[in-house]
């Protein structure tokens, strides 16, 4: 005859006993294999080391050459994530600001009404130019990306690109 009381305890030993067997055989994951990259987007703050420019191989974005004759200058901030490559993704790019500097514009036939309607339409042609020229140039530039636990991951970043009359 079966004794179930002993057959009773040896099931429940045996259950108990799987977790502790498992996690002694280690993780139930194939170490291996790579590690699936990190889809996460990631702020300056939350990374071991930032995404940043890597000037050495890349080009400013090209100061537009009529703004360059008319001596305006500019700046574009920018927003964009940078992937794990260290390429712009430019489906997140956008644009933050721009501000033009047009002092070095002539006044409109000394007349203060259409010089400043004339500095309105050459400010808001100028915003549009200096951001295309970031536009542009971003896919071609290179970037170091960030890391958190020296693995490289995706980043959200904010640049300023500035255009200098000389």
């Amino acid at each position: 005859m079966i004794d179930t009381k002993l057959l009773r305890r040896s099931l429940v030993v045996a259950l108990l006993s799987i977790p502790i067997a498992l996690v002694a055989q280690g993780p139930a994951h194939d170490t291996t294999q790579p590690r699936m990259p990190d889809t996460a987007v990631h702020y300056q703050g939350n990374t071991d080391t930032p995404a940043a420019l890597d000037a050495a191989h890349s080009l400013s974005p090209q100061y537009p050459h009529d703004l360059v004759q008319a001596r305006i200058a500019g700046a574009v901030r920018a927003q964009f994530v940078v992937d794990t490559l260290g390429h712009a993704e430019m489906a997140t790019f956008k644009v933050m600001n721009v501000v033009v500097d047009v002092s070095r514009l002539p006044p409109a036939n000394g007349n203060i009404a259409d010089t400043a309607a004339n500095t309105r339409q050459i400010t808001e042609a100028s915003k549009q130019l200096f951001a295309q020229a970031v536009q542009n140039a971003l896919p071609k530039m290179q970037f170091v990306s960030a890391r958190v636990g020296g693995h490289p991951v995706r980043q959200l970043v904010v640049e300023q690109f500035n255009f200098t009359a000389r």
